[in-house]
């Protein structure tokens, strides 16, 4: 198979908040994988995200230059084909998007994404949901327990994932989890420090995810009682390797595949990924209407 690979922009309407940072312009390079008549035979994307990758844009280009330039058998999806998370996860998705059987009598769940309590109000109108994940510290915390109380009563089976990013001192986080506890189906950072997510399981008894780095792909918090899930970004952690590793050696815990807003090509990989090791959850990559919301259609560019 041959790389090749073309650069993509997506001005955005309003900032996407990303940590301490904010993106105005998401940048990403396609990968195609194609044999020697030019024949495309998948598609990936390499999207290193701002604030969190450890990946930045100019070495990805570079990265996939080199690449582009070289004979190399693209053949084996567990191959260890670049140092660069996001370069890995392209090339894996793009050999998984050669092969679409994994999607073929596969339904994939999601949970719809929202960015603060004010977004949450367009569902009080909208059809149940079974998960949604809402991130919270944002706003004053009365008026955040408000509104997720609001819509308990409007949608009585609704299941939470709340995503505090750290910006809720510990106290906080568990008065507003004790209001809503038996619509929690777990949380995210419940605390500013990583020694608070035991405190908060023990003082309420509800469970909460870490989100998987390349840096913690070992943690000893992965053995911690409470913890019910992990949330794994392929783009983040080098593909497929390390997801094949903690599916192995930490059965009881579920696996969430998380997306990094990704484009269509990326997030229908991230599908194909989910259904293949992890179909039986509701994953984290209902993204695509947040990021859409916040375009011009006419302004997607591939250069």
């Amino acid at each position: 198979m041959i790389l090749r690979y073309s650069p993509y922009e997506i001005p955005l309407i309003k900032a996407l908040p990303i940590n301490t940072n904010s993106e105005l312009l998401r940048r990403g390079f396609i990968v195609s994988l194609s044999d020697n008549n030019r024949t495309i035979l998948g598609q990936g994307e390499a999207a290193p995200l701002l604030g969190i990758s450890t990946d930045s844009y100019d070495d990805v280009h570079a990265e996939l230059q080199r690449l582009s330039e070289l004979n190399i058998s693209f053949n084996n999806e567990n191959a260890p084909y670049s140092p660069f998370s996001s370069v890995q996860w392209a090339i894996e998705s793009a050999l998984l998007d050669s092969n679409t059987k994994y999607l073929s009598d596969t339904t994939i769940n999601f949970q719809p994404l929202f960015s603060n309590i004010k977004a949450l109000k367009e569902l009080m109108t909208l059809p149940n949901h079974s998960i949604i994940k809402v991130k919270c510290g944002i706003f004053d915390l009365n008026d955040e327990i408000k509104v997720l109380k609001e819509l308990t009563h409007k949608h009585p089976s609704i299941k939470f994932r709340l995503d505090f990013n750290h910006r809720m001192p510990l106290e906080k986080s568990v008065k507003l989890c004790e209001t809503l506890n038996t619509h929690i189906d777990f949380v995210e950072d419940p605390g500013q420090k990583i020694a608070d997510y035991k405190t908060f399981y023990e003082e309420t008894g509800i469970y909460f995810a870490i989100e998987c780095h390349e840096h913690n792909l070992e943690s000893p918090l992965y053995h911690e009682k409470g913890l019910k899930a992990l949330i794994y970004k392929p783009m983040l952690c080098s593909g497929l390797t390390h997801l094949k590793h903690l599916k192995q050696n930490s059965p009881e815990l579920a696996i969430i595949i998380s997306s990094c807003f990704e484009s269509k090509i990326g997030l229908n990989n991230l599908a194909k990924c989910a259904a293949l090791y992890s179909n039986e959850q509701v994953q984290g990559i209902g993204t695509a209407s947040y990021l859409y919301k916040d375009t011009h259609p006419e302004y997607w560019t591939i250069t």
